[in-house]
């Protein structure tokens, strides 16, 4: 492993805080838009705009998050875990029932009106007892990233399971010394592996991070210590890279368990950014209400119902999702810091694909008005469907993207 790996894992930073007005309503005049369709890479420099050749001058993070526009989530992907060690990425990639990944797949997203593409990635499997990442790994998520990337549209690439019930990464304060060694050096080779990659490419520090116990939504003081550590970490690793591009790339922090309630975002710290400012985006995910998108009512046996209790998208649910914002409009936007929903959906199918659509309608209206990017989970394409470059759920589809057009003046544009 190179030289910036076996540095980072002994380097501390001390880092001073960074704000950023609030300038919430987007306007034609907000950014320069250069509609090119260079890959991302820094060869794209080459074309001589200043703002592309030099990272000080990259967008910042809520310009990103405006022009990132409408995302989806390509799970069950390169995110498996308890799979085994150190397989054939091949196997891991199709381990969850999806196929293997093709390009043209986000040929069809990006001409349907997406923009950007939330890529989930567990890690910890693909490691040796040194914390190294095997190459044939790597390889392969360049491979998807590239993929992304040139098909016009931005990427985030994570920490995922291994955060979560089934993860080794836990907000544990007795176990963050190890957790620590081993997550910056995850990080530190992510950001070895793309440091000539543009702003298009945008690192998001962990998934949905659990205490010890596995607590979902909130958790006592501690293990927001823990996780609030763990995001500092991810930061101070990105920013001592000697690359330009990762010193000034826009990174992604998420709250504890990805929750949005009052008590663990009044718990969240945003870390601290001394090498440049604005470039800081906060991300919580939002299935609400539970009961109508993500409970599949399952019996102690673990069989569906004949006939589901949740399947209206009532009062009571749109109320809730509209405090939800309000929550986040509060401690994020209002603030200063720019906010993404990076998994949102009623992922659970209950014969009811009509009060699916209007659940996502109402999420993208509000989160297209709060200024906040919005990355569906799954299903608008799953299995066959991926290599047939099918919608698999059409009607979604339409929702996600006529919403968000609706209410957008100005188009995002692959700059």
């Amino acid at each position: 492993m190179k030289s910036i790996y076996f540095y980072l894992l002994g380097t501390v930073l001390v880092l001073a805080a960074c704000t950023k007005s609030d300038t919430e309503t987007p306007g034609p005049g907000a950014a320069t838009l250069l509609n090119s369709s260079e890959v991302s890479k820094t060869a794209v420099s080459e074309v001589g705009e200043s703002k592309v050749s030099n990272p000080a001058d990259w967008e910042k993070a809520f310009d990103a998050v405006r022009n990132m526009g409408a995302g989806w989530n390509l799970g069950n992907t390169l995110d498996p875990i308890r799979v085994g060690k150190m397989l054939k990425p091949s196997f891991y990639e199709k381990y969850w029932g999806q196929p293997i990944t093709r390009p043209e797949m986000f040929v069809t997203f990006k001409e349907a009106g997406f923009n950007a593409i939330r890529l989930p990635v567990s890690w910890g499997e693909k490691m040796n007892s040194s914390n190294v990442i095997m190459d044939e790994w790597m390889d392969r998520v360049e491979e998807v990233v590239n993929y992304i990337l040139d098909a016009g549209m931005y990427c985030i690439i994570n920490v995922h399971h291994d955060t979560g019930t089934d993860g080794w990464l836990h907000a544990d304060l007795s176990k963050y010394p190890e957790n620590s060694v081993k997550f910056k050096a995850i990080w530190a080779q992510i950001a070895e592996r793309f440091a000539d990659y543009d702003y298009h490419l945008l690192f998001e520090g962990y998934n949905e991070i659990l205490d010890k116990d596995n607590h979902w939504n909130e958790t006592d003081a501690d293990s927001y210590e823990a996780a609030n550590r763990l995001n500092q970490d991810f930061v101070d690793v990105i920013r001592a890279s000697s690359s330009e591009n990762n010193r000034n790339r826009n990174l992604i922090v998420n709250t504890y368990a990805a929750s949005c309630t009052k008590k663990t975002l009044d718990s969240f710290v945003m870390p601290r950014d001394s090498v440049c400012r604005n470039r800081l985006i906060a991300e919580v995910h939002m299935y609400s209400p539970y009961n109508f998108a993500l409970n599949e009512e399952k019996d102690a046996q673990g069989k569906k119902p004949s006939q589901y209790q949740y399947t209206k998208f009532d009062a009571s649910g749109q109320q809730e999702i509209a405090n939800n914002f309000s929550l986040l409009s509060s401690r994020f936007t209002y603030a200063g810091i720019p906010c993404i929903i990076g998994e949102y959906g009623a992922i659970v199918d209950k014969g009811n694909t009509d009060e699916r659509v209007k659940h996502t309608q109402f999420m993208v209206r509000n989160a297209t008005r709060k200024n906040m990017g919005h990355f569906f989970w799954m299903r608008l394409m799953e299995g066959r469907d991926r290599t047939d470059c099918k919608w698999t759920e059409p009607q979604i589809k339409d929702a996600i993207i006529d919403t968000y057009n609706e209410l957008t003046s100005v188009r995002p544009i692959y700059e």
